[in-house]
């Protein structure tokens, strides 16, 4: 019983990767922007993590998709 059930999954799986391989794998991004939100329920500033976003992980983003990629980078931040 428990090879029949792990055999349907097996297929289940390799059929799914051999869908998405298949349905992406000749697509490359051709995007000039690309948007990414960040954000937290906390405040930054009270909470640490919020603020570690906030203060070094958004301008570390921009700055290294500026110097990097002749990519833009559109960051929406929303902190509570």
């Amino acid at each position: 019983m428990m090879g029949l059930c792990s055999s349907r999954a097996g297929r289940l799986a390799a059929f799914v990767l051999s869908a998405v391989v298949g349905l992406g794998g000749g697509v490359t991004a051709h995007a000039d922007v690309f948007t990414l939100r960040v954000g937290s329920g906390h405040p930054g500033g009270a909470i640490v993590y919020a603020t570690g976003m906030r203060d070094f992980l958004v301008p570390e983003l921009r700055r290294r998709v500026a110097e990097e990629t002749e990519h833009e980078l559109r960051i929406i931040e929303g902190y509570a």
